[in-house]
């Protein structure tokens, strides 16, 4: 019994300093990892370890964002904070984090504090809880994000890359030139991991109760119940990369749609071109040599849909593009030769009326707002405007640019080696719009 109660001693004395040698390990090869990457600049980094406790500092600089945190770290496999609490929510652990961060932006605003706590499991595997007061930050150029109170978690598995997690948003604004976003209500929750060049994959689903656009000199958009996914994948022909838009109702202008749908798929992205662009980016000097690459390389295609609902009826697209092999990226006049795409639209008749007389309402409004310009009475602009909208329509049709179909029109289009077709047609493009 002697033996057995010292061996648990010396295992009790000896595991919380090696648990901390292992901490300091994962901290300083993590750290040094991210900015080897070119992720961040690292300017302080240290790390004090104790035997039952250590603690750490960094400032790290990650775009315009600077961030400055203290970490407390107590040692498995009994960390020191659990300590205090009830014997059965006692559980072994390599490590318990606190932190205590300040986000600074070169862009102006307010600091912003963060506090965490992270238990590291003993098998590596970690899980976050962090909470983010109320502020704003500065966004180029000129604009400013403004946020309610952040609460979130992400759970982390070092050994697989994979991470998941979520957050909820009470509200936030986006202002910029002129510009005035609103949501409220909104959450987000991911589950993604790293390929072997980095990139991230996996699903990330965020949705808001409610979302505001407002511009000056601009009808408001306001939208409801709104779901934002994106998912990438590593497939044997190479990325795919999946975008969709949903909501339940949209306003704007007096009037109201939905629910509506948009999506947006990439298949057969080149994986290296890809990486390239992401550093490119990361830096601000993205070539269209490997833009290109990244989409032509494997044949890449693209395909996008839009459904939305109304009272007057369903409006449905769809657009197809793919560049094949032949697109050189040193050369982006091969584009033209390279490029296969199709497109359908079909709309009721009504809204495709409604939507040409508001654009041909704002041109005649314009042009009598110039100097020397005819007035016009509201009625009069309206009778010429609907004359305008029966001709350009009798026109379109003529052209067959527009085809009836029941109670909509109809739009179908090819492109090819340099050649337009417009439902079966080929077409001078341009002199739709003359």
């Amino acid at each position: 019994m002697t033996i057995v109660a010292g061996a648990i001693l010396l295992a009790a004395a000896v595991l919380p300093y090696d648990f901390g040698v292992q901490t300091e390990t994962l901290y300083l090869d993590g750290m040094r990892g991210y900015a080897e990457a070119g992720r961040w600049r690292v300017h302080r980094n240290e790390f004090d370890r104790g035997w039952f406790r250590s603690s750490a500092h960094s400032d790290i600089e990650a775009g315009d964002m600077r961030i400055k945190a203290t970490h407390v770290i107590d040692h498995g496999p009994l960390p020191l904070s659990r300590l205090g609490s009830a014997p059965w929510s006692w559980r072994l652990r390599q490590a318990v984090i606190r932190t205590e961060a300040l986000f600074e932006s070169s862009l102006g605003g307010q600091a912003l504090p963060l506090a965490a706590t992270t238990s590291v499991a003993i098998d590596g595997n970690a899980i976050a809880k962090a909470d983010i007061a109320a502020g704003s930050h500065g966004l180029s150029p000129g604009g400013r994000l403004s946020w309610e109170p952040v609460a979130g978690e992400l759970h982390l598995q070092p050994a697989t890359t994979a991470f998941h997690g979520s957050a909820q948003v009470p509200g936030l604004i986006v202002r910029s030139q002129g510009v005035v976003v609103t949501a409220e209500d909104c959450g987000i929750r991911f589950t993604q991991h790293l390929d072997n060049s980095g990139l991230p994959l996996g699903l990330t689903h965020s949705e808001c109760g409610t979302v505001s656009v407002a511009a000056e000199g601009q009808p408001a958009v306001f939208a409801e119940a709104v779901a934002l996914t994106s998912r990438g994948d590593e497939q044997s022909a190479g990325l795919r990369y999946e975008l969709g838009l949903a909501f339940e109702r949209l306003a704007m202008d007096r009037e109201s749609h939905g629910p509506g749908t948009w999506s947006l798929v990439v298949d057969s992205l080149d994986a290296a071109s890809v990486s390239r662009l992401r550093a490119a980016d990361a830096a601000a000097e993205i070539q269209l040599s490997d833009l290109l690459g990244a989409v032509a390389r494997h044949n890449a295609q693209l395909e996008s849909t839009l459904a939305l609902s109304g009272s007057e009826g369903k409006v449905d697209a769809r657009l197809i593009m793919r560049l094949d092999e032949s697109a050189d990226p040193g050369n982006p006049f091969t584009i033209v030769t390279a490029l296969d795409a199709a497109a359908d639209i079909r709309a009721p008749a009504a809204v495709v009326r409604r939507w040409l007389a508001m654009a041909m309402g704002r041109q005649t409004k314009a042009r009598a707002s110039r100097p020397g310009a005819s007035s016009l009475t509201p009625q009069r602009r309206q009778a010429m405007v609907a004359s305008q909208v029966d001709q350009r329509i009798r026109q379109w049709q003529s052209d067959r640019y527009l085809v009836e179909d029941q109670d909509h029109y109809r739009l179908s289009a090819t492109y090819r080696k340099g050649v337009l077709l417009v439902n079966g047609n080929i077409t001078d493009w341009m002199s739709a719009f003359r």
